[in-house]
């Protein structure tokens, strides 16, 4: 059972109580932020609004992350800190 399922049973505990049925659906695939994802679109260049290579939500037309970015969907070692070394 996914973690999160006891959010939603106390919801519906809770939508119960005043007379509302909740049902609860699990689905095997559910799109969550990665924080690959969320660099990207807010932060990476081909993000950038209107002159990006694919236009998303960097409005602040920041480019200066790009190689950081790129670097770190790479790394397997998640102890690993470019800017520290090895924890």
């Amino acid at each position: 059972m996914p973690a999160y399922r006891v959010i939603y049973e106390s919801m519906q505990a809770q939508l119960a109580r005043i007379g509302i049925k909740m049902d609860i659906k699990v689905v095997d695939v559910a799109f969550r932020p990665t924080a690959d994802s969320n660099l990207t679109q807010f932060l990476h260049s081909d993000s950038i609004v209107v002159t990006g290579k694919s236009p998303n939500v960097n409005f602040a037309h920041y480019d200066r992350i790009d190689s950081k970015i790129e670097a770190a969907r790479n790394e397997t070692d998640s102890h690993f800190c470019p800017s520290r070394g090895r924890a």
